[in-house]
């Protein structure tokens, strides 16, 4: 099980029972009876998907950004680095 941190909640840090219990929902599949290999294919699928959105609004910061002073947009590019170091850590 991949545990970041013990007070961050499963879903953001993708442990094997969250995801899991994600594949399993609204299904009549236990949990007990996903393979190891088909959660690690869906942490990464997951993992993906928020880098990709994390990347869309990066991309709009960056649009409204222009607009904003130098040292905004400095605290700005930090918080977005932070978060996607988050994300691939």
């Amino acid at each position: 099980m991949t545990s970041k941190s013990p007070h961050v909640p499963a879903c953001e840090n993708l442990s094997d029972s969250y995801i899991r219990a994600l594949l399993c929902r609204g299904t009549s599949l236990l949990p007990k009876n996903i393979p190891q290999e088909l959660v690690e294919a869906k942490r990464e699928q997951l993992e993906t998907s928020r880098l990709c959105k994390l990347l869309k609004r990066t991309i709009k910061a960056s649009k409204i950004a222009s607009r904003l002073s130098r040292a905004d947009q400095l605290a700005l590019d930090k918080e977005i680095v932070a978060k996607a170091q988050t994300l691939l850590a």
